[in-house]
């Protein structure tokens, strides 16, 4: 079952300047209870590292807000690193050159649950080991689960960052492409998965770049080689991403962030995977370590409800509308990509509940970019008419879609002439455009795809002409959500995408 959210603030931390919090305390299920978004159940949660040894852990729960939430791509969510959790914030007047970010107190006291391979008390951990190349690791964080997906992929955001990148200032140093070389893994087990990389039960390692390279400092860096940590070279950045060019930065490097401890940190990444069973038992491993030192750190930002397992349809629909004219009613609609999508059909019902087929409407099959649509029912019915599209794959598959109403005939019964949406996809708002023909009382609810109600807006009077509504996302997870308009207590449903 899925774990109910509940935090126990044992140890609160928060600078007065600082637009990080971390929040440690919270039980590892609690934790990962946070991380899961739709389509997704977890189990069997266990951390292996320092936990709360003497006020001292290496996972707790962060918040952001402000610039460091702009910059970081995310609100909250859960940290891991390879030292105190409670060193990564910094107050935003310092620079993040001027101090470094050490595992002080996280030497080896064979009691306080440090995970390394060497020392006096090591702790071997297999897939810990063949992260880190079969080099020497220290500090490990180490957060696993059972999950059960509703379908055949699952997918996750996260952010890597390290003390170990390119730092300029009064403690200047630079491990990128040394043999010091921390990495982020995120190991998938289960029924049809075989990662062929020595991982326990065959597991696959998902935290990967675009072309396969693992997330490490070496793989994604300001592309400038360092003097520090051991035997410095290009090489060791080429070996670990074929992409990577000498002094070209990756991709995927954001750099600093204002705010944040950590010398450089990723852009938002994705991990995926495909071709699961669903309703099977799967198994995640989270692994961040320090590889071949101990003495500077690295950590991991994973975004609150971004562990999903969401329905993937044929369609993404963006808009289904109809607007009552002279001449009959006109349908329209969008879609942002399709999938082995066949055709259109175009469903009419006096009641709401008996459709009957009055049209069809080729589909484009697969593509990827914004495709409308037009049809337009030349004889609707007098009084109110309920439409819906059922969509046909290629292979037969039957998916319908939401029903809108219309009023005829054509006058100020409609209350609205004309209604979009934009942009879509959203980033951290959007803008409902409504063109007016009567004064009206507009609500609005927005729900995920589990038709949980996230954003309920309530009834409030519009004046008769267009009318601007700008409603903020900033807090929403990413993935597809519908718009309920309720106009005059008629209700118009759009699709937006959160990116």
């Amino acid at each position: 079952m899925k774990y109910l959210f509940s935090i126990i603030f044992i140890i609160y931390l928060k600078s007065s300047c600082a637009q990080l919090t971390i929040t440690n305390g919270a039980s590892p299920a609690s934790l990962v209870a946070t991380l899961l978004g739709g389509g997704v159940t977890a189990s069997n949660v266990t951390f292996q590292g320092v936990f709360n040894s003497s006020a001292v852990y290496q996972v707790g729960a962060f918040s952001a807000v402000g610039t460091v939430s702009t910059n970081l791509g995310m609100n909250n969510g859960v940290v891991m690193c390879t030292g105190k959790t409670s060193d990564i914030p910094l107050a935003l007047a310092t620079f993040p050159g001027s101090s470094n970010f050490s595992s002080s107190g996280l030497t080896s006291t064979c009691s306080n649950g440090e995970i390394r391979q060497g020392g006096s008390c090591p702790v071997y951990i297999n897939d810990v080991d063949v992260l880190a190349g079969a080099q020497n690791y220290y500090n490990a964080a180490v957060l696993e689960f059972d999950f059960i997906p509703n379908n055949t992929n699952v997918s996750f955001n996260y952010v890597f960052g390290s003390e170990e990148y390119d730092q300029t200032g009064s403690f200047a140093i630079n491990y990128n492409c040394s043999t010091y070389n921390d990495k982020f893994g995120f190991i998938i087990s289960g029924t049809g998965i075989a990662g062929g990389q020595g991982y326990t039960a065959d597991g696959r390692n998902i935290a990967v770049l675009s072309n396969g390279s693992q997330v490490s400092i070496n793989s994604v860096n300001d592309g400038v080689v360092g003097a520090s940590g051991g035997s410095p070279s290009a090489a060791n950045c080429s070996s670990a991403n074929p992409a990577w060019i000498n002094n070209s930065p990756s991709s995927d490097f954001k750099g600093a962030i204002n705010g944040i401890q950590f010398n450089g940190n990723t852009k938002v990444l994705t991990a995926s995977q495909s071709g699961l069973i669903a309703g099977s038992t799967y198994h995640i491993k989270l692994i961040v370590t320090d590889v071949n030192d101990g003495a500077y750190d690295s950590g991991v930002f994973l975004q609150a409800g971004s562990f999903s397992s969401p329905t993937i349809l044929p369609i993404t629909l963006l808009g289904f509308n109809g607007n009552c004219k002279n001449n009959g009613i006109d349908l329209t609609w969008q879609t942002a990509s399709e999938t082995n999508n066949e055709l259109f059909t175009i469903e009419r019902s006096i009641d709401g509940i008996n459709f009957i087929a009055i049209g069809q409407i080729n589909g484009s099959v697969s593509t990827s970019t914004l495709k409308s649509y037009y049809f337009s029912d030349a004889n609707p019915i007098s009084g109110i008419n309920y439409y819906r599209l059922k969509q046909k794959d290629l292979d037969g598959t039957l998916t319908v879609h939401n029903i809108i109403s219309v009023d005829t005939p054509c006058n100020d019964i409609n209350s609205v002439n004309e209604i979009s949406i934009y942009p879509n996809p959203i980033n951290s708002s959007f803008t409902l455009d409504l063109n007016l023909n009567v004064i009206s009382e507009i609500g609005i609810i927005i729900t995920n795809s589990l038709g949980q109600e996230i954003k309920t807006i309530s009834n409030k009077s519009f004046e008769k002409g267009l009318q601007l509504i700008s409603i903020d996302t900033e807090n929403f997870s990413s993935g597809i959500y519908l718009v309920k308009t309720i106009i005059n207590n008629k209700i118009i449903t759009n699709k937006i995408i959160k990116l």
